[in-house]
């Protein structure tokens, strides 16, 4: 018992050692790397908790939270409590037998909810760059391409690029933590997520419908709010977030059709095809997600 308290702070002096090294270096640097350290610490505290439980994990969050805060920007800084929240909802997930398709949904989830709300209530309050400036941001890159497009037009589709932003910001984030926290358990021969066949991702057709109606939802009640950056915003990222998982599950069934008539090899080209079609590929894959989801299509799934 005492050489394993002895082996676990030892693990979380180095830890904390990694990250306040790391930081050290990025401060005499001028801060270039700092958009990278808030998933450090969040891959680091997976591996804690995920060996030494949520109890001492907090040791280790207030060991990085002094390195944060000595030697860390004010990017790190503010983006700590995302990153140790992810992390013990990473955990949880883990530790109460998810598969890891779930875990990474609920992860995108709460990522979205964090940039949602540093980037929209937080920063704007502490004086770090307002909203008004992050669109005339998107509004010059358009200008340079020079749409032809009317005001009113222009107006919808930076706020429409501004909010997939924010999403795709916390889907790359969340991707990361996920990919590399897999990477680390395969490498110190953790146990990672309970393996799941394809037909198991199918969301339930109650929830499908939950989908599909919170897409049409947010986007038709947006246009009376615009008003209201907070609420606006907040109801693309939900509209968002059902849409991607909607999208998700029309790949699913692509997949499984294709291993059904023996065409697997095929995936390839169907993902190449997805990219280059956006934004067309998306609206199929949404609406063939939800008729999977719902039953018809796994109904002739089933027949085929």
């Amino acid at each position: 018992m005492y050489q394993d308290k002895i082996k676990m702070l030892t693990k979380a002096a180095m830890y904390t050692a990694i990250v306040g090294a790391l930081l050290l270096i990025n401060s005499l640097l001028g801060f270039l790397f700092e958009s990278v350290f808030a998933l450090l610490i969040s891959v680091l505290l997976i591996l804690y908790l995920r060996e030494y439980g949520f109890k001492y994990g907090l040791f280790l969050c207030f060991a990085f939270f002094v390195v944060v805060f000595l030697w860390g920007g004010i990017y790190v800084l503010l983006y700590f409590p995302l990153s140790i929240i992810a992390a013990y909802t990473y955990t949880f997930c883990l530790q109460k037998g998810l598969n890891a398709y779930l875990s990474l949904l609920i992860l995108i989830m709460v990522m979205c909810l964090g940039e949602y709300l540093l980037t929209l209530v937080i920063l704007p309050i502490l004086g770090y760059g307002g909203l008004d400036s992050l669109l005339e941001d998107v509004n010059a890159i358009f200008d340079s391409f020079n749409l032809g497009l009317s005001s009113a037009q222009r107006s919808n589709l930076i706020s429409f690029v501004f909010a997939l932003s924010l999403l795709l910001t916390a889907l790359f984030e969340a991707l990361i933590i996920h990919m590399a926290s897999l990477i680390m358990f395969k490498k110190f021969n953790f146990t990672g997520f309970k393996k799941a066949a394809l037909s198991d991702l199918k969301v339930s057709s109650v929830f499908s419908y939950i989908l599909i109606a919170l897409v049409f939802a947010s986007f038709a009640l947006s246009i009376y709010v615009s008003d209201n950056a907070i609420i606006y915003y907040g109801l693309m990222m939900v509209g968002f977030i059902a849409g991607l998982i909607l999208c998700f599950e029309g790949y699913i069934f692509i997949l499984l059709y294709l291993n059904k008539k023996n065409k697997l090899r095929y995936n390839l080209y169907v993902l190449l095809a997805v990219i280059l079609l956006v934004p067309y590929s998306l609206i199929a894959l949404l609406l063939i997600g939800f008729l999977y989801t719902s039953g018809p299509l796994e109904a002739y799934l089933k027949r085929s």
